[in-house]
């Protein structure tokens, strides 16, 4: 979502010209900051999304859907990038790991930032690609807000939080998250392209190749049915019975989002020839 959203030209250079700052001088906050309000979800130039992110802290870097807001502290995402440097060393090897951790953290804040965009689409500020992948977002999104009601609701409320907590023991599994990774692996390969860091961009290139299996490993119907279907919302869930809006779709549309795909291109994901 990031790179469709962005002027192609003008902002892939201003974000250029900041990783090669930081690749010069070594990232800092100020420096991160500037890349943050680059990729920053905006109507013109309103600031769609509020930036709660601050130098120091012991929280990680998160987006909360209920605030629209994006919180946490920049030394904890120092850290982390620290503790996973050696990450992608079993599929592909980067040699310079300072680099690495350089990438990793942008990396961790366009994935919040994809997360935005994944609820300003269930919005309808931005679109997915698909007017039904809009409202299956809204539909989830939905599941983190709080009820607009002074009347108690208990069935709807109890399946509400059965729904959730479904959702969080295996969030890692489900759609929001495995697209917001496979888009901000396809971000920052294209960023490292752009900046000529090859092995970077190797690295990110196979990390989204990895990550697009989600949700085909027993079938074809992908990460957003296996979401529902998991959720016991299954019903809310359109497109395994609708094949005209399905056809609408190309392969890497449905493959990038999570959609139900033909055996031939399931194989080809599985075999990360996609």
């Amino acid at each position: 979502m990031i790179l469709r959203e962005l002027n192609q030209k003008d902002d892939l250079l201003k974000l250029k010209a900041l990783v090669e700052q930081m690749k010069e001088e070594g990232i800092n906050f100020e420096l991160f900051k500037r890349f943050y309000y680059v990729i920053s979800p905006k109507l013109g130039d309103e600031e769609l999304i509020q930036d709660r992110i601050r130098q120091k802290g012991l929280i990680s870097l998160r987006f909360y859907p209920q605030f629209s807001s994006i919180n946490g502290s920049y030394n904890f995402l120092d850290n982390w990038s620290e503790a996973n440097k050696n990450c992608f060393e079993d599929f592909y090897k980067v040699k310079d790991t300072e680099l690495f951790k350089l990438y990793l953290k942008l990396y961790a804040i366009s994935h919040e930032v994809e997360h935005a965009y994944q609820k300003l689409c269930a919005s309808g500020i931005f679109t997915s690609g698909s007017e039904q992948v809009n409202s299956l977002y809204r539909y989830l999104f939905d599941l983190y807000r709080k009820q607009d009601t002074f009347l108690p609701h208990p069935i709807r409320d109890v399946a509400r939080l059965v729904s959730l907590g479904l959702y969080k023991r295996n969030e890692n599994q489900y759609f929001v998250e495995r697209n917001a990774n496979v888009d901000s692996f396809d971000f920052v390969s294209k960023l490292a392209l752009e900046c000529n860091d090859e092995e970077i961009y190797e690295a990110f290139r196979d990390g989204r190749k990895h990550v697009l299996p989600v949700g085909y490993m027993d079938s074809t119907m992908g990460s957003v049915y296996d979401t529902y279907k998991n959720m016991k919302r299954l019903r809310a869930y359109k497109f395994y019975s609708n094949q005209e809006d399905l056809e609408k779709i190309s392969d890497e549309e449905k493959v990038r989002l999570g959609l139900p795909i033909s055996e031939e291109v399931r194989d080809a994901v599985l075999n990360l020839k996609f």
